[in-house]
């Protein structure tokens, strides 16, 4: 439980592979950041930039955890206190979630981000994620199992002051499907925040949204943000 002040990745990119698991997170270049300990974040900062995933597989194929969020660049952090993604392109890839654990946690599906919880400033700027399907076959409880273009779950919990913002992010040709959860073509779904959402200069062209819920709770659809 050591403080870390930051993870840094930078200019990397990911192409022509198939990455699964049946464990947990899974995604084209952070899996799971994780700093948490009795409530207090042990990570300053984690950034990624100038990053790209082209021609890939993502596959969560029937998680045994409770936890198991997927994404094309970072699939879920925890007790990081900012994070900042810029300038990173997912491209001609398939993200998918066939996770059917009942009342499961955080099973979110995103392009770029999948969830973040229990940040202070969560920052997405020119990332675009193209010719990409990402589809959230889970069959866990309501709020957890979101499905975004660019970010599929943002959760303030226990810290309430969770800042983010998402600029010149767009999401273009793709088909996105739920099971259960909210499907948003930019963000599925924000818990309550102290301070400021702001999505700015975003586009979704070309997709097709797709919410198969018919019993969940939170199961929102909309073409920029399913539930704030």
């Amino acid at each position: 439980n050591d403080k870390m002040s930051k993870i840094e990745v930078l200019n990397c990119n990911v192409g022509n592979c198939k990455i699964s698991t049946l464990g947990k997170e899974t995604a084209g270049i952070i899996g799971l950041a994780y700093g948490y300990s009795g409530n207090v974040a042990l990570i300053d900062d984690c950034i990624i930039s100038d990053c790209s995933v082209n021609n890939c597989e993502i596959l969560n194929d029937k998680v045994i955890s409770t936890y198991g969020s997927s994404a094309g660049i970072l699939a879920a952090t925890w007790g990081v206190k900012n994070i900042n993604i810029n300038n990173c392109g997912v491209n001609n890839s398939n993200i998918t979630s066939n996770c059917y654990v009942n009342n499961g946690n955080d099973m979110d599906v995103g392009g770029i981000l999948g969830i973040s919880s229990r940040a202070q400033n969560v920052e997405l700027k020119n990332c675009d994620v193209e010719n990409t399907d990402i589809i959230n076959n889970s069959g866990s409880g309501d709020t957890n199992a979101n499905v975004g273009g660019i970010v599929a779950a943002v959760s303030p919990y226990y810290s309430n002051n969770e800042e983010l913002s998402i600029i010149n992010c767009n999401w273009k040709n793709g088909n996105m499907t739920a099971q259960q959860g909210n499907a948003g073509g930019i963000l599925g779904w924000i818990g309550p925040c102290k301070n400021e959402g702001n999505i700015e200069n975003c586009k979704v062209e070309g997709v097709n949204i797709n919410s198969e819920a018919n019993h969940s709770s939170n199961s929102n659809t909309a073409g920029i943000v399913a539930t704030a």
